[in-house]
């Protein structure tokens, strides 16, 4: 919003939430670095991680062809789902994708993905049931983070990111600073906005299936290490025992 009694309302609104806080959680540094100075001493990073339900139905099958893609999100700008599908109509090898979710981006999406070879198979729904959405994941061989270029894509690490290492599946998303501090070697990463770079990863899994259960081996032991519940909150829990000692 730019300009106008919104702007100012809603300006209004974060500062006196900031002001009252004991302690103001953010996700990724890059975001820690939007809370302005006076407040940003009573900030902590909490990573979004993943609930016990996405560890307890991960299950790693050795994949079979095609390999098996998942996307799923709200289709707007930071997820970047046109750069996605204008990928898959570069694709070599035999894929099969399922799209999940709706939002501003879906037809772009759609119509960039339209052009895709036979060889590239894709499934287009709505969002299931949490169960349902959990299945669909863990019987997929890769899932996709974000790909957009703006600034609020380059602060952030998805919470599909989080769920899709700890359900077993090898990532591809954009090479953040965010998402390749807190990843490490565990994902493959490619430049945001870039639909060629992203095609040419996929290809590479497609074709080299050591390299894809690597990537699925360290996504998950990095899930176990750093994104469980009791982990992701000890921060908090600490800066809260010492607020209230």
């Amino acid at each position: 919003v730019r300009g106008g009694w919104k702007l100012k309302v809603l300006t209004w609104l974060d500062n006196s939430a900031l002001k009252k806080a004991d302690t103001i959680i953010v996700d990724t540094e890059e975001q820690r670095s939007t809370i302005p100075a006076k407040y940003r001493e009573k900030t902590v990073i909490v990573y979004v991680g993943a609930s016990n339900e996405w560890f307890d139905g991960a299950k790693r099958q050795v994949s079979g062809s095609p390999l098996r893609i998942i996307f799923f999100g709200s289709y707007t700008p930071l997820q970047g789902a046109p750069i996605i599908g204008q990928s898959l109509s570069m694709l070599k090898e035999r894929v099969h994708v399922t799209m999940i979710g709706n939002g501003q981006d879906e037809e772009s999406t759609k119509l960039a993905a339209s052009l895709k070879k036979d060889s590239v198979t894709i499934d287009w729904l709505d969002w299931p049931k949490r169960s349902e959405l959990l299945n669909k994941v863990v019987t997929s061989d890769v899932c996709l983070g974000i790909f957009g270029a703006g600034p609020k894509a380059l602060r952030v690490v998805p919470n599909k990111i989080y769920q899709g290492a700890a359900a077993g599946c090898a990532l591809i998303t954009s090479a953040t600073p965010p998402q390749q501090r807190i990843l490490g070697d565990a994902a493959l990463f490619v430049s945001p906005d870039d639909p060629k770079a992203l095609a040419l990863a996929i290809d590479g899994l497609a074709r080299d299936r050591t390299q894809l259960h690597e990537l699925q081996n360290k996504a998950s032991r990095l899930a176990r290490s750093d994104f469980k519940p009791q982990i992701i909150v000890a921060p908090l829990l600490k800066s809260l025992e010492a607020i209230s000692n």
